[in-house]
C-alpha cells in the first residue's frame, strides 16, 4: 500500500502541486489530486461503513480544522489517509510491492480510471523516479 500511495502521489502531483494549475483552484486537491465529489463520497462511506476504528484514525488526522476538503491541500497525512481510504474500498486485493506493473494497473483502474489521462507507463516512470532520482 505504501508503494501504491507513493506512486499515486508522484503521478498525480509530482509530489509538488497541491492544487490543479489550470483552471485552479481544484477540482482536484492535494498531492493525491482528489476531487471534491470523491472526497465527499469517501466520507459518506466512512460514516456508514461501520468501521469505527478506521473512521476514528482518519478523524484523528483532521485536528481542529473543520474544512476537510481544504485539508487535502495542507494536511499531508490526512490527504494520504483519504487516498488510502479510496484504495481500501476496492474489493480487489492489492498487488505485491514487487509487482510494480500490477500496482500501476491498479492505480489506473481504480484511481485514475478510464476517464483519466494518465497511463500505466507514466505511473511506472514516476515510480522509477522516486526509487532512483536523477543524480543517484
Amino acid at each position: 500500500a505504501e508503494l501504491l500511495l507513493t506512486g499515486t502521489a508522484m503521478q498525480e502531483s509530482r509530489l509538488r502541486f497541491v492544487d490543479q494549475l489550470t483552471p485552479g483552484p481544484g477540482p482536484a486537491y492535494g498531492l493525491f489530486q482528489m476531487e471534491a465529489r470523491t472526497h465527499a463520497d469517501h466520507w459518506q462511506w466512512l460514516e456508514r461503513s461501520g468501521n469505527d476504528a478506521l473512521r476514528a484514525k482518519v478523524v484523528m488526522l483532521l485536528g481542529d480544522e473543520p474544512d476537510r476538503l481544504g485539508q487535502l491541500r495542507t494536511n499531508l497525512a490526512y490527504a494520504c489517509a483519504m487516498a488510502r481510504v479510496h484504495y481500501w474500498r476496492v474489493r480487489r486485493p492489492l498487488p505485491t510491492a514487487a509487482d510494480t506493473t500490477g500496482l500501476g494497473q491498479y492505480w489506473k483502474q481504480f484511481y485514475n480510471t478510464i476517464h483519466g489521462a494518465g497511463t500505466v507507463a507514466q505511473w511506472l516512470a514516476s515510480l522509477r523516479f522516486i526509487q532512483s532520482p536523477p543524480g543517484n
